[in-house]
């Protein structure tokens, strides 16, 4: 939990300095360990290209694992609701059918 918070105070600038490729470096270290908000804010990190390369399918997959658990899934749900989630998944099936 501490990295996915330490991410959010960088994703912010409270740790003095915004930085998106510490807060993703942050939430993929929570993220990797099942942690739902790391999976969560890695995800919305791919899907706005904040720290990363903006990468569809690495959303969709991150999103979906945090949906799976209960904590996170009204949040994650939210993003894969509706158009939303039909453009992402749209985006993700054109990355995985350009090898991505």
């Amino acid at each position: 939990m501490a990295d996915a918070l330490r991410g959010r105070a960088y994703q912010d600038g409270l740790s003095g300095r915004q930085d998106y490729a510490e807060a993703a470096r942050l939430y993929r270290r929570a993220a990797v360990r099942g942690l739902s908000l790391g999976q969560y804010y890695l995800g919305f990190l791919y899907v706005a290209g904040l720290g990363v390369h903006q990468d569809y399918a690495e959303a969709v997959r991150w999103l979906r694992a945090a949906g799976e658990q209960s904590a996170a899934r009204p949040r994650a749900a939210g993003h894969l609701a509706g158009d939303d989630h039909v453009r992402l998944d749209a985006r993700a099936g054109e990355a995985e059918r350009w090898g991505a």
